[in-house]
């Protein structure tokens, strides 16, 4: 029972990804403007990311189908998509935070006027509050799982 909390975890948390992405995209598309191909190079970057992170969200609707209707899928392998999936997340988020500040700090090619925009924060605010709804999911699961193996026992 601890994957199906998980299962939604990560679920959640990529739809939480996959906004956070669109307001990110959304903030460097309307600084062509100010940024020039800076902000192209960032609004293509995100277009990728917001495909990947729909791709994902999609495999996950499919997981979570099979498992609320009874379809056997062996934990084994819906932890170990998940896992995939999760550090495939967080990998990119951390490259496009890196591209960001990055990006924001250049004088000439860079593009200073983006960096306090409210986009751009609540973008982050964002990817700070998948990391708290993973956190509780994750707590929530380990003590569900320990009153599964008390009630067993």
């Amino acid at each position: 029972r601890k994957h199906h909390s998980l299962l939604i975890s990560h679920f959640v948390s990529t739809v939480v990804h996959l906004i956070s992405s669109i307001l990110l995209y959304l903030s460097w598309h309307f600084a062509d403007s100010q940024c020039g191909e800076t902000s192209i190079f960032l609004t293509n970057l995100q277009a990728i990311l917001m495909i990947i992170y729909a791709v994902t969200v999609i495999v996950k609707v499919g997981l979570l189908i099979k498992h609320f209707c009874h379809i056997p899928v062996p934990a084994k392998y819906i932890n170990i998509i998940t896992i995939i999936i999760a550090a495939k997340q967080f990998l990119i988020a951390v490259i496009c935070e890196v591209f960001l500040e990055a990006s924001t700090m250049v004088p000439r090619s860079g593009c200073p006027a983006i960096r306090n925009t409210l986009p751009v924060w609540s973008a982050r605010l964002f990817y700070l509050f998948s990391i708290v709804i993973n956190s509780i999911f994750f707590a929530l699961s380990n003590k569900f799982h320990a009153r599964m193996e008390e009630t067993e026992s």
